[in-house]
């Protein structure tokens, strides 16, 4: 039986005024493909992932999400359906712990983050998910530390840690190692080696 790629794009494109910035950009990922976009500063990465996310409409093209097309829909929508992204500069609560941040992420994937009353069982779930995610990317001892008084390297490996808290279908990673020390960016390849592929 034939599988149902997990991300497709056919003939994507984006104009900007005169700019033609992608052009006729096909691209099909199976389930449980690790792929890398490569090129220069400029070459349109950035806008490709931003296409694919909804954070951009394409100027013609079509966007396919486990087989469902979804190149109308919303950023939201596109999350909810299992689409989740990191970004070049990270898009955290600044003002918030680190667990704090990871706990918001598993609450609004569950719908539970309005409801002031869930069971003390459900906020403890919650809270041992956030540390496995934490421990997954050795976060776990920056865990009750605000995000602004991390260094930027760990603030990008909790932007990667909130982006697996979603459980997405498809994960894009917009320059996921930019600013992480090298001692540490082994450990993004580890845990995106270590994904289900389903």
């Amino acid at each position: 039986f034939l599988t149902v790629p997990a991300l497709q794009v056919e003939g994507l494109d984006r104009s900007f005024g005169a700019l033609h910035v992608t052009r006729d950009v096909n691209l099909t990922l199976e389930r449980g493909a690790r792929c890398a976009l490569i090129g220069p500063n400029g070459a349109g990465k950035t806008t490709l992932i931003n296409l694919i996310t909804g954070v951009l409409k394409p100027s013609s093209g079509s966007v396919r999400l486990n087989g469902e097309d979804v190149t109308g829909t919303s950023q939201a929508e596109r999350a909810r359906r299992g689409l989740a992204r990191t970004f070049q500069s990270n898009q955290l609560f600044r003002g918030l712990t680190v667990l704090e941040n990871i706990c918001m992420a598993i609450g609004e994937r569950d719908g539970h983050n309005s409801n002031l009353w869930r069971s003390a069982g459900a906020r403890r779930e919650r809270l041992d998910e956030a540390l496995d995610h934490l421990e997954s990317l050795r976060l776990v001892d920056d865990s009750l530390k605000l995000i602004r008084n991390l260094p930027y390297g760990r603030q990008r490996l909790v932007e990667i840690a909130i982006a697996l808290a979603q459980r997405p279908r498809v994960l894009l990673l917009d320059e996921p190692a930019a600013g992480v020390p090298s001692s540490e960016s082994h450990l993004i390849l580890d845990v995106v080696a270590g994904l289900d592929p389903d």
